[in-house]
């Protein structure tokens, strides 16, 4: 057996067993647009000693934000196995390999989409966000009312995203989880003529000052005029941003009867509406993460300001590299010394409960109904530095 990234001759290949796997159709053009993809992840394939593909995945190299600062991760998307041969270990080697290989080059964090969340477990994953996803007449929006409209502009593909990028990092870095897009990750959304567009991208600005910009296409109803806005990615500054991009949004109410979008934890919509009522929140997708360096990733967590200490046990099945105990010490400058010891540790967790802890997911008091956690001495501590944090994800792979 052999497992190794794919070449771009062999991208259509792995896409015919995502098809399969899957059971769905695979365009006759798909190949031409394969090579003319600007954005280009790694795919890897699992090849049976006859040299077939059996099972292929893509790892898309997406950095996130963990308190403010950016730690180094990937997503991973597009996992499949070809049904004649499956059962036998090929996903699971194909990620033994990728994910030994992502630490080797330095990243902390894999993230995901599953299809089953006790099959990625094995993986050490485990749920790290739960996407709320609101639902609403778009008329409620009318209680958006900016001193002064926000002036709109409509990109074009000549453009391209660059107006778009300060907005999404201020709006992004105060959110865990959310990815740090780079040049490399823009490049995966691409801006078609308007006469053609399926998706609009609007940027909305104040006296010449970009406050927010959103995209957004419409889901068709049962007539032209029963149609739901969905507003795919966007992002705002401060009050001012989010008065911009909602009255904005507001415009289209002759246009569609709804509008969807998901929240940040920390938009109220509810209650800045008139009817509370007018809003439906439901979960649309829950995605997973592990840690993949518990070391750098305890150095790179923003820890109280004040000098303390503690332990943490972590257990990981899958990557035993991690498994083992860690002494903490930070101090009120900012500080951070992480060592492996040897001593019976204050907590002990397995990596998918650590990871939930340091991504803010769960609070310590509410990780320690699970039953991979055992808190042993120096709960206060432990207290302030796993505690819920501010989340967010809008990118999909």
């Amino acid at each position: 057996m052999e497992i190794r990234k794919l070449t771009p001759e062999e991208y259509l290949a792995g896409e015919m067993l995502e098809s399969l796997s899957f059971v769905f159709p695979v365009a006759d053009d798909r190949q031409e647009k394969l090579e003319k993809e600007r954005y280009k992840p790694d795919r890897w394939g699992f090849f049976d000693e006859g040299g077939r593909l059996a099972a292929t995945l893509t790892n898309h190299d997406l950095p996130v934000y963990l308190d403010g600062n950016i730690a180094p991760a990937r997503g991973v998307g597009g996992v499949a196995s070809d049904p004649a041969s499956r059962g036998q270990g090929h996903v699971r080697a194909l990620f033994k390999h990728i994910l030994m290989a992502d630490r080797a080059e330095g990243k902390l964090v894999s993230a995901l989409y599953p299809f089953s969340h006790a099959f990625y477990r094995k993986f050490g994953y485990e749920l790290c966000y739960e996407h709320k996803k609101a639902s609403f007449p778009i008329g409620a929006l009318k209680a958006f009312k900016p001193e002064t409209p926000p002036a709109a502009r409509m990109l074009t593909p000549a453009e391209g995203t660059a107006a778009l990028m300060p907005i999404y990092n201020a709006f992004a870095k105060q959110y865990s989880f959310m990815a740090a897009r780079d040049e490399q990750s823009w490049a995966r959304f691409a801006i078609a003529e308007p006469r053609k567009a399926e998706n609009y991208w609007y940027v909305l600005s104040q006296n010449g000052q970009d406050t927010a910009y959103a995209v957004f296409s419409f889901l068709a109803g049962k007539t032209p005029y029963d149609r739901t806005l969905w507003v795919r990615d966007y992002a705002f500054i401060g009050k001012q941003g989010l008065d911009d991009l909602m009255s904005f949004l507001h415009r289209y109410n002759g246009q569609a009867k709804d509008l969807q979008m998901l929240l940040p934890d920390n938009l109220p919509l509810s209650s800045l509406v008139e009817d509370a009522s007018a809003i439906e929140i439901s979960v649309a997708q829950r995605p997973m993460a592990r840690v993949l360096h518990v070391e750098n990733i305890l150095k790179g967590m923003r820890h109280p300001a004040e000098d303390g200490a503690y332990s943490v046990y972590v257990d990981d099945g899958f990557l035993p590299e991690n498994t083992g105990c860690y002494a903490v010490r930070y101090t009120k400058d900012g500080a951070v010394s992480v060592t492996r010891c040897d001593q019976k540790s204050d907590l002990r967790v397995s990596v998918q409960a650590f990871t939930q802890l340091v991504f803010g997911f769960l609070s310590l008091e509410e990780a320690s109904y699970k039953p991979d956690v055992e808190i042993y001495s120096n709960e206060a501590a432990l207290g302030k530095v796993f505690h819920k944090k501010r989340l967010f994800m809008l990118d999909f792979y």
